[in-house]
């Protein structure tokens, strides 16, 4: 059967959900502010055993913090990959990405990071769906369609094109 993915919209900076018919994968993509605030969310939602995977931007998480991360994923039954965040000019951290995934599927290459802190692009091995390349992007919020945006989308879909 194939997938026919529908999206909720939800309020900005929660996650949205895409869902497809029973039996589908479940994706939620989030711009969280920081991973204390995704980690409250999952909590939350009881560690919804429904996600199997999750694209998060804006974990504002330090380098420092990488190994204490994938261990709560670990413990949470998933396989994930971080972009760290980066320091700000006035030492705080911005940006960072994130791409979790339920731990039975397998990560077919090493996850690579398409630009510093802004995007991420994984690729898993889906059983019977086959290969499904997962990215999280986090933009220049405030820039709309600036060369930036733009330099970075175009990674993507360079990336895309010629694998």
């Amino acid at each position: 059967m194939p997938l026919q993915p529908v999206l909720q919209q939800q309020p900005r900076h929660w996650p949205q959900r895409t869902r497809g018919p029973s039996g589908s994968i479940n994706i939620v993509r989030a711009s969280v502010t920081s991973w204390v605030s995704f980690k409250k969310w999952f909590e939350a939602s009881s560690g919804d055993q429904n996600i199997d995977i999750v694209m998060l931007q804006e974990l504002r998480l330090s380098e420092q913090s990488l190994s204490e991360a994938q261990a709560w994923c670990r413990h949470k039954g998933y396989g994930a990959s971080f972009g760290p965040s980066i320091t700000t000019v006035k030492g705080g951290l911005s940006a960072g990405v994130a791409i979790l995934w339920k731990s039975h599927w397998a990560c077919m290459q090493k996850p690579t990071m398409l630009q510093e802190a802004k995007a991420l692009e994984v690729v898993l091995e889906m059983g019977v769906v086959g290969l499904l390349h997962c990215y999280s992007v986090y933009g220049f919020v405030a820039e709309q369609w600036s060369s930036r945006n733009l330099g970075l989308y175009n990674n993507i879909f360079s990336k895309l094109a010629h694998g």
